[in-house]
């Protein structure tokens, strides 16, 4: 589990003995297979999971491609003059 979230690989593939333990000790995979009846073919063409997935250990700080991709974003910032001047002391 150590080596898999330093190398953040594109594809996991947990064939053990209680996978389902394992899943949330992995921070940084595109995606994760889960059991011997979950191959990596089966995320690419049939569970509907996209398959725009980081690559080259990207998933350390990135994730798949998803619609929250294509949304714009932005902060809001709002302080009172009340709390600005409590803030100049920090």
């Amino acid at each position: 589990i150590k080596l898999v979230n330093k190398i953040a690989p594109e594809h996991v593939e947990l064939l053990l003995k209680d996978s389902e333990e394992y899943v949330t000790k992995i921070k940084n995979a595109g995606a994760i297979f889960v059991g011997e009846y979950t191959p990596e073919p089966v995320g690419d063409y049939y569970a509907g999971t996209n398959h725009t997935l980081p690559t080259s250990g990207t998933a350390r700080f990135t994730s798949p491609l998803s619609v929250n991709d294509f949304q714009k974003k932005t902060s809001v910032v709002y302080y009172s003059k009340e709390a600005l001047k409590a803030a100049r002391n920090h």
